[in-house]
């Protein structure tokens, strides 16, 4: 049965090959950035089932462990490409804010402000990506997922 680490390990796998994929037309800075932040969001959303429905038995599995939470997030997640490219505009806007400022400090405010917005267009694809992964995992074993509820 997978423990914790198989979650986190495969969701952020996961999430860095979907956001990856997803950032394949970028250049190779932005796609390592976004394919970092599609990694950090699998991780999270590995664990997120048992987040929200914790391990105090087998039996746990119930509404955010099934089928039915797995159509939802993959749904969800299909219309990520408005998301994606407001983040890539706003990544953009930094950047030429920082090849116009003069000043270090506001230099480097800006580009810090540029690797968030990159690292948030692949954190939600990676997001949705863990958490389905998650399901996976928990549906190939002997007790399964139930469809919507047990």
């Amino acid at each position: 049965m997978p423990n914790r680490k198989a979650h986190r390990n495969v969701g952020a796998a996961s999430g860095a090959l979907i956001a990856g994929y997803r950032a394949r037309a970028q250049r190779p800075p932005e796609l390592l950035l976004e394919t970092a932040g599609g990694a950090l969001g699998g991780l999270l959303g590995g664990s997120l089932p048992d987040v929200l429905e914790p391990v105090i038995s087998s039996w746990h599995r119930d509404i955010a462990h099934s089928w039915a939470a797995g159509a939802g997030i993959i749904r969800a997640t299909s219309g990520l490409q408005q998301w994606e490219s407001y983040c890539r505009e706003r990544a953009g806007h930094y950047s030429r804010l920082r090849a116009v400022a003069q000043d270090p400090l506001f230099r480097a405010l800006h580009f810090l402000a540029e690797i968030f917005w990159r690292l948030a267009a692949g954190f939600a694809s990676g997001l949705g990506a863990g958490y389905a992964s998650h399901l996976l995992l928990d549906a190939l074993t002997p007790r399964g997922i139930p469809l919507m509820v047990r």
